[in-house]
């Protein structure tokens, strides 16, 4: 009875079944990489809003800062950076090229 390791869906089973192939593994690590981005910007967005309703005299002296507009512009490229080199990579392992004959 060594059917407990086998690949097949049960009923009332709880998780996924493991994937079957390197490229929906590669998948499946891209959407973790992206969600786990996502929540930490979630985090920090929340704790800004927050921070900036609780203390309101600390919002009149970011608005004209150098280094706050160099900040919130460079962050944003680096995290689209982030996901983009990763999503590419595997863009490029999906594509399947027919040899011609």
């Amino acid at each position: 009875m060594n059917f407990i390791f086998s690949d097949f869906p049960v009923n009332y089973q709880t998780n996924f079944q493991d994937p079957g192939s390197q490229n929906m593994m590669a998948i499946i690590d891209l959407y973790d990489n992206i969600a786990f981005y996502l929540i930490i910007i979630k985090i920090v967005t929340s704790w800004f809003k927050i921070s900036s309703l609780l203390n309101p005299d600390y919002l009149p002296s970011v608005t004209h800062g150098n280094t706050i507009e160099i900040i919130w512009t460079i962050l944003p490229a680096t995290i689209l950076w982030l996901i983009g080199i990763p999503s590419l990579k595997l863009l490029y392992l999906l594509d399947e090229l027919i040899e011609p004959q």
